[in-house]
């Protein structure tokens, strides 16, 4: 890095940049004439790269091909939680094919990597040295804790925009405006919901889009949204962001008719921030006002923010259970959640979701610190059939059951389990050194 990443003690700054990154989904909304149509990006291959300075800092990297020598692009560092480079860029990926740019995802910094702020400086240095990266554009971007990892650095150092996908920032202001992004089921969406304002449409430090679905990464429409609004402002972007702010009114108009009105405000929201067009921001301030005054919208408010006070007291009560109750006390009260989850649908199926996503991160935390701190703890195995029970599909039970069985010399059971986490996508090669015999 040269200028534009540095500590600063005190206050962080705003730097501004100018940015352009366009996504696959935006051809949809390039305007109808021909020669407003981009042409498609040529990228390379995906490549494996490491870092000089550490050659543990490995990464993956999506560039251009360009012949163009003095050609500089702005850089997308991505962080997926588990350390998987590949995946993140992979995500990312559709997001440019419109735009020249590099995609930069992490194989090192994963949740609890101790030194994440060195490693992301290190990555990228790095890709400065190797790459044509125009060093006053940078974005980072991550996904539950590589969002809170991407976050931190940029409470810490100058950076033109934040990405947060499935997690919400901490009491610290950004150096940079920070786009979120949530599934209604995510159980960090608390997280990242703010009850709806209309001076909301004014304020761009931070944006809020929300998706139908879990803990999980977005899809490629919301990440294209993302990237609009922190570019807005770069050149040749006006009409494009003028048609994405139409298409997201007319979404609107139909989400609202759908009795969708969480998903229609934040389209409206979009619409207004996105494009500088004046008319287009005063109908979106037009229909926000109305929805405001709809008691059927506010009607939808109370119902969400109650079921959110209702999963702070049932995740207080998960937690004592974690101690306290049986398998047979676990089985039972997981059973009627699936259950209830299976008969509804729409916020009802999200308030559920958010429900089984808290266990099921739960469970997680509290094997992760007993099986290393406590492991003859005698709530372990109690804890471990239950996670298994809660989330059948999920590896990591089966890595705990095996880890825990390894701890115990029974090399059997270590085995059938270290094989059940592996078939069903466990695939962190330190951790599963830890469970051979």
């Amino acid at each position: 890095m040269k200028k534009l990443l540095h500590i600063d003690k005190n206050i962080p700054g705003i730097v501004m940049v100018n940015v352009l990154v366009i996504c696959t989904l935006l051809l949809s909304y390039a305007c109808t004439s021909q020669s407003d149509i981009p042409t498609k990006v040529k990228y390379q291959n995906i490549k494996i790269e490491t870092c000089n300075a550490d050659t543990l800092n490995i990464y993956h990297i999506l560039a251009p091909e360009t012949e163009k020598t003095e050609q500089k692009f702005p850089l997308i560092i991505v962080l997926d939680p588990h350390g998987s480079g590949l995946y993140a860029v992979q995500n990312f990926q559709p997001a440019v094919s419109l735009f020249p740019c590099l995609i930069a995802g992490s194989d090192l910094i994963k949740n609890n990597f101790p030194d994440f702020e060195n490693a992301i400086l290190q990555l990228i240095q790095d890709v400065e040295m190797k790459y044509p990266v125009d060093e006053q554009i940078i974005i980072l971007a991550g996904f539950s804790g590589g969002a809170r990892m991407a976050y931190y650095f940029s409470v810490k150092y100058r950076v033109k925009g934040l990405i947060m996908c499935g997690a919400g920032p901490g009491k610290q202001k950004p150096s940079c405006p920070v786009f979120m992004i949530a599934g209604m089921g995510d159980f960090n969406f608390a997280e990242q919901y703010v009850r709806p304002d209309i001076a909301s449409f004014d304020k761009l430090q931070r944006t809020n889009s929300f998706f139908h679905g879990a803990h999980e990464w977005p899809k490629e429409n919301q990440l294209a949204d993302a990237l609009l609004f922190l570019l807005r402002d770069s050149k040749n972007m006006e009409k494009l962001c003028d048609k994405r702010s139409s298409d997201l009114l007319q979404s609107a108009d139909s989400l609202t008719k759908n009795e969708d009105y969480l998903m229609a405000w934040q389209a409206l929201e979009k619409a207004a921030k996105i494009s500088g067009n004046k008319s287009l921001k005063k109908k979106a301030l037009k229909h926000g006002n109305n929805m405001l005054k709809s008691e059927d919208f506010q009607k939808a408010l109370r119902t969400l923010e109650n079921d959110l006070r209702r999963e702070q007291e049932i995740q207080h009560t998960c937690i004592q259970a974690m101690s306290t109750k049986n398998f047979s006390w676990w089985k039972d009260e997981l059973s009627k959640l699936n259950q209830k989850l299976n008969n509804s649908s729409g916020t009802e199926a999200d308030h559920f979701l958010r429900i089984k996503g808290f266990i099921g991160i739960l469970f997680y935390s509290q094997i992760n610190n007993l099986i290393h701190s406590d492991p003859d703890n005698s709530s372990l195995e109690t804890l471990l059939k239950s996670y298994a029970f809660a989330e059948p599909e999920n590896p990591d039970p089966y890595y705990f059951m095996a880890l825990h069985a390894r701890q115990n010399g029974n090399r059997e059971a270590c085995e059938e389990n270290r094989n059940k986490a592996i078939k069903l996508g466990f695939s962190d090669k330190e951790k599963l050194k830890k469970i051979m015999f």
